[in-house]
């Protein structure tokens, strides 16, 4: 139950900034670390790495150019190397 809430977090993440366009892929990495704590808190270490791998995921699809591939810029991949650090 508890790994179904870490990974549901990102995925609400995700709805909630997509709407915003433009001003979600200024700061890609905002809300998905906080969603990490509370995952990590609630659940264990697992459901927190978990969470940490599925919103690097999405924010490299959904939000990093190019939108809706897994292609990323050297800084924008810099930056995806640090958010999961």
């Amino acid at each position: 139950m508890l790994y179904g809430l870490a990974l549901c977090q990102p995925l609400l993440i995700t709805g909630i900034k997509l709407p915003s366009g433009e001003a979600a892929a200024e700061a890609p990495f905002l809300l998905f670390g906080d969603s990490i704590v509370v995952a990590a808190a609630l659940a264990g270490a697992a459901a927190g790495l978990a969470a940490t791998a599925l919103s690097a995921t999405l924010t490299s699809f959904v939000f990093m150019q190019p939108i809706g591939a897994f292609a990323a810029s050297a800084t924008e991949a810099g930056h995806l190397a640090i958010f999961i650090a």
